[in-house]
């Protein structure tokens, strides 16, 4: 494509797109004994609806969940960051002194249509390491389900089930 065709295709789509809407990116972080926290990667607090239809505010806060770095074995560190925030750090502290597991849930919503999330299905995150300085808390986490091993395609097409095959 050449830099012409680029740069018209990159204006039409952002001629398109709504100056007015927005993604807002969430996390909420789960333990068993301390609870939850809700966080939106957002400039203002902003009151959500879950996938059960309940409500729930999200404070606004800083936070990047990248990508894993590509390896051999098959792990999947994902690397996600909070702003330096006290309420965070105490509740990852928290978290640890207690033990068990945390998970991280990720949900995308737009700021024109806030009663549900956008994605599908929210992205589940096991944290499996955790580590602070003065700004910012690190956490490395994995994936809730295997995508690594995952089956693919996961359904069985087979004659019994498409015939036309």
């Amino acid at each position: 494509m050449s830099e012409n065709a680029y740069e018209l295709a990159m204006k039409e789509a952002l001629a398109s797109c709504p100056v007015d809407d927005s993604i807002i990116d969430t996390v909420q972080a789960s333990h068993d004994t301390i609870g939850s926290i809700y966080y939106a990667d957002y400039d203002i607090d902003v009151t959500l609806t879950l996938e059960d239809e309940s409500e729930q505010e999200f404070k606004k806060g800083s936070f990047s969940i990248g990508f894993p770095e590509r390896s051999d074995k098959g792990a999947s560190d994902i690397p996600i960051s909070f702003g330096m925030d006290k309420t965070v750090m105490e509740y990852f502290e928290d978290c640890f002194n207690a033990g068990g597991q945390i998970t991280l849930t990720r949900r995308l919503y737009l700021s024109s249509d806030t009663s549900g999330p956008q994605n599908t299905s929210s992205i589940n995150y096991i944290v499996s390491e955790i580590s602070t300085t003065e700004l910012e808390v690190s956490i490395k986490a994995d994936f809730a389900i295997d995508v690594v091993n995952k089956r693919f395609p996961t359904r069985n097409f087979t004659t019994s089930n498409h015939p036309s095959l």
